[in-house]
């Protein structure tokens, strides 16, 4: 049972964890998902500037009120730079960060359905070849005892659906943990041909 499991990196847990904050599960197309991602960032620059938006009001409006200097040394232009250039710098810097750690995100979360892919794969080849491995030692007795082949292997049938059902079990577990959003259904005519 020496069997390929992805090992589980930090983007994989930080993944986990953010799929259990979701509480519903959306499917998107690439251009909703690059909409939602640009929304996102979008809503944490707003926050964040205005956020900072107070403090440098209440600056610029206290030197206003106490500094006859500040007052003489700038003008309206230059007053309006320093209440709205700060708020835009928060805006500008909270937004790239979202922006980036999203990517993050779904960069980790593609890098998590590759590996999944690829430890089926290659669990399903492994089975396989070691199957074929064991026919091969086998003489034709043995062959026509594996269950299936004669009444004597009954019991060992529903043994092996049981196993089939045990691994089908894992390996749905892991899709549901990828991110991966599994619609139930049947598929349509185009999607056999595409498939």
């Amino acid at each position: 049972n020496n069997r390929f499991v992805p090992e589980a990196n930090s983007n994989s847990k930080l993944l986990s964890r953010k799929l259990k904050k979701q509480s519903a599960m959306t499917s998107y197309t690439p251009r909703e998902k690059a909409d939602a991602t640009v929304w996102e960032a979008m809503k944490e620059g707003f926050a964040s500037g205005g956020l900072v938006a107070i403090p440098s009001t209440l600056a610029v409006y206290a030197a206003m009120t106490f500094s006859p200097k500040f007052v003489k040394s700038t003008n309206w232009q230059s007053r309006t730079a320093l209440v709205i250039m700060p708020p835009l710098f928060a805006f500008a810097a909270a937004a790239e960060n979202k922006l980036v750690h999203r990517m993050h995100e779904m960069a980790a979360e593609k890098s998590h359905s590759r590996e999944m892919a690829e430890w089926s794969t290659q669990s399903q080849q492994k089975m396989l070849n070691d199957h074929k491995q064991q026919l091969k030692k086998m003489s034709t007795q043995k062959i026509l005892a594996q269950p299936g082949m004669t009444d004597r292997g009954a019991l060992t049938i529903q043994e092996n659906v049981e196993k089939e059902r045990e691994i089908a079990g894992k390996f749905r577990e892991s899709v549901v943990n990828s991110g991966v959003r599994v619609v139930p259904g049947e598929l349509g005519v185009h999607h056999r041909l595409a498939n």
